[in-house]
């Protein structure tokens, strides 16, 4: 289990990557021993659940040692960045390099979903972190634009299935009105 000099520890590499990095105005927020603390607590919550969920692999060296790792810390330290998603992939390759003449391949893709599942839960234990919330605001705000495709997308989709609603309903109308116009009503219901 990491204790919580190990987690200061990782917390610190995470963070001297991540102030390498990061900039100015960020590097300010970021200096703050509030954040260091509310990283560090998340970190401990989503560790803590990754021990209880997958005790094989943090008992296989997935370990303080190996999160403060140079590698493994500037990772994790893209979960404080306004652009930066750690890469469940690109940790596991990191573990599996350890094992030299193993089947890495193998490794790295049992690795990879348990890997994703913490990063998951660390993401969502600092979200939860009110020291951390201008990060994750910051990020959200940066995201936004990126959504109004989207918006138009679904709005397109909404009014091509509100005409074909409409177009459904006089249908309806007319086949109840004039049963006889059954077979000869166009049917709308194949461009749905």
């Amino acid at each position: 289990m990491v204790t919580e000099i190990l987690l200061a520890a990782v917390t610190e590499s995470v963070f001297s990557h991540l102030l390498a990095q990061a900039e100015p105005r960020l590097q300010k927020r970021l200096k703050r021993e509030p954040a260091r603390l509310a990283f560090q607590t998340a970190l401990a919550h989503a560790y803590t659940r990754f021990d209880r969920e997958y005790p094989d692999w943090s008992n296989s060296f997935f370990d303080d040692a190996f999160l403060a790792g140079a590698d493994v810390s500037a990772e994790l330290s893209k979960l404080l960045t306004r652009d930066g998603k750690a890469q469940a992939g690109v940790i596991a390759e990191i573990w599996a390099g350890y094992f030299p003449g193993s089947d890495r391949e193998r490794w790295v893709e049992r690795l990879t979903p348990a890997v994703g599942d913490f990063l998951g839960w660390l993401e969502a234990e600092a979200r939860g972190q009110e020291a951390l919330r201008p990060v994750y605001d910051s990020r959200d705000l940066a995201e936004l634009p990126g959504m109004a495709g989207d918006v138009a997308a679904m709005r397109q989709m909404l009014e091509q299935a509100l005409t074909i609603a409409r177009h459904a309903h006089t249908h309806t109308r007319i086949v109840h009105a004039y049963p006889q116009m059954g077979d000869y009503a166009y049917d709308f219901s194949d461009t749905i």
